[in-house]
């Protein structure tokens, strides 16, 4: 069996679901179970967003070249453990080896890619999500 998170990972540590539900990850390949994750209900998702929405004025004051350099340790690590994401991706998803691969190898480039200035200056407005 693959990795199994210690639960959801919310307001930057690892909790349990609200309803301590776990169910199974199949491999749509052949049927195994890969992995198993906790049951996420809507008091979980509230509590995602919340801390979110907490989080993100934090981060929004962040100097410019801060943020960058969290891409950068982002694409590094998902470098640095491809071959672990490439076998999950591939064990979650019942995929081709060589396009877990590809997948895995794209990614890092996005992130180093938005690491750059942005062109605009103006930031987005904030979207409100409601449940």
């Amino acid at each position: 069996m693959g990795y199994t998170a210690p639960g959801i990972f919310i307001g930057g540590e690892w909790k349990h679901s609200v309803s301590g539900g776990k169910f199974p990850v199949l491999n749509p390949a052949n049927g195994a179970e890969w992995s198993h994750v906790h049951d996420a209900n809507c008091e979980d998702v509230r509590a995602a967003i919340d801390s979110a929405t907490l989080a993100q004025p934090a981060w929004a004051a962040l100097p410019f070249t801060e943020r960058a350099n969290y891409m950068l340790k982002i694409a590094d690590i998902l470098e640095a453990r491809r071959d672990d994401f490439c076998a999950a991706l591939t064990a979650e998803c019942g995929g081709w080896i060589r396009k877990s691969m590809f997948e895995i190898g794209y990614v890092p480039g996005v992130y180093r890619g938005r690491r750059r200035r942005p062109i605009f200056s103006k930031p987005a407005k904030p979207c409100r999500l409601t449940i």
